[in-house]
């Protein structure tokens, strides 16, 4: 069996890293035969996924403005599935270029998952178009247990819509994103299931203590996830002022756990790439605190599932990125999450049951900050406790999109 992942990005985003090695071990369990052919935008960067059955390939449909060989190649492959689907039609097969044929042989095409079917970080327009060589080649696409949406432009909103009429089978992550599939217009049926970053397994205990002891950290501690981006985000537009303005208040909280909880912190790094590296971000806020004795950064580069066994060791986490909520909640963390979209609000809090720890990034403040961590404080063991059932809950749901792709 052939299972084709597109849409993939690089190890250096540990969340969609996450995403992609819960996957094929979850459906490498479902499917013992199964080899994975993953296309990625990045396929000089190596990965940190090494099995004999999986195989990765450079995405061939990618749009863009500086690179018009790259449009000219896109529009070519989009054209050729289009011919071939017509000739197809009339009986008559016809040659297909090397990585079309992959799309060709494969048996199951998804899509990586995440949050990229969206207008969060623009036009949703490449996502669309590796997805549409499945369709046009008559295969079957499965939309992953993904964030879709909300859509304001209407040509994003007209092949979007035009895609999932076509896909076999639609699961989402979160109830939001039915919502936003509805007002598309969308026929297809709609499985609410679950990230299948909650399945991935982290490392055992002992590596975790070899890794926080090359670190230098010392427990316990409340982990970090910062984001430069979240500037961005907060003040509508990022300049240098108003990253600023995120150190700064990012900062008034750490001095506030320190100072108030008596407790370290650790910055941990979700996301390591060029330019946007969270380790960078931390750097800056340690220059600045009041208490560099209690603050620490994780360095080093690490795999997702070494990641989630650092997260685990938290007593407390805040969370800047997604992943790493979805990190610490499976790791029964009493979690404080920072959101700046429907993802996070659908997951965390109505999935999960926590709104009253989700902190909106365009009014979060110290204030909102000190009331959802008294609440943590004060409720910490029966957080652990309600996060033990219910992640067990969500796990069963993350299975079931594996068991809704049997069935297909």
């Amino acid at each position: 069996m052939k299972i084709l992942i597109t849409n993939y990005g690089n190890r250096f985003n540990k969340g969609t890293a996450a995403i992609l090695h819960a996957q094929i071990n979850s459906l490498k369990e479902k499917f013992p035969s199964a080899n994975f052919w993953i296309f990625t935008y990045y396929p000089d960067i190596k990965n940190h996924i090494n099995r004999d059955y999986i195989e990765f390939f450079e995405i061939i449909g990618r749009f863009s403005r500086k690179n018009y060989i790259k449009n000219i190649k896109t529009l070519f492959y989009l054209f050729w599935c289009i011919f071939w689907r017509f000739m197809n039609y009339l009986g008559i097969e016809i040659w297909l270029p090397l990585n079309l044929k992959k799309y060709y042989l494969a048996d199951l095409i998804i899509d990586t998952g995440g949050d990229g079917l969206t207008e969060d970080y623009g036009t949703p327009l490449n996502i669309v178009t590796n997805l549409l060589f499945g369709i046009f080649l008559k295969k079957k696409v499965v939309i992953y247990a993904e964030s879709i949406g909300l859509f304001k432009k209407w040509y994003n909103r007209f092949m979007v819509r035009y895609l999932l009429n076509r896909v076999v089978l639609i699961t989402v992550r979160d109830e939001i994103s039915i919502k936003n599939i509805n007002k598309l217009g969308v026929k297809k049926p709609i499985f609410l299931t679950a990230d299948p970053a909650f399945l991935l397994n982290p490392i055992t205990e002992e590596k975790v203590k070899t890794i926080l002891s090359n670190e230098k950290t010392t427990c316990p501690f409340v982990g970090f996830s910062v984001s430069k981006l979240f500037s961005r985000y907060k003040f509508k537009n990022f300049t240098e002022d108003n990253y600023k303005k995120y150190i700064l208040s990012t900062i008034e909280i750490i001095n506030y756990i320190n100072n108030n909880l008596n407790m370290n912190v650790v910055f941990i790094p979700h996301v390591i790439d060029q330019g946007n590296d969270d380790r960078v971000v931390a750097e800056e806020i340690l220059k600045l605190v009041e208490n560099k004795e209690m603050v620490f950064s994780i360095k080093n580069e690490y795999s997702p599932e070494e990641l989630k066994g650092i997260i685990g060791k938290s007593e407390i986490f805040i969370g800047a990125r997604m992943h790493s909520c979805i990190a610490s909640t499976s790791m029964e963390v009493p979690t404080i999450a920072i959101a700046y979209s429907h993802k996070t609000y659908g997951i965390i809090g109505k999935m999960l049951g926590y709104d009253n720890l989700i902190l909106d990034i365009s009014n979060v403040n110290l204030d909102s900050f000190k009331k959802a961590l008294n609440f943590v404080c004060e409720n910490k063991e029966k957080i652990k406790k309600d996060l033990k059932i219910k992640i067990s809950e969500v796990k069963n749901k993350s299975l079931k999109t594996n068991e809704l792709i049997k069935k297909i």
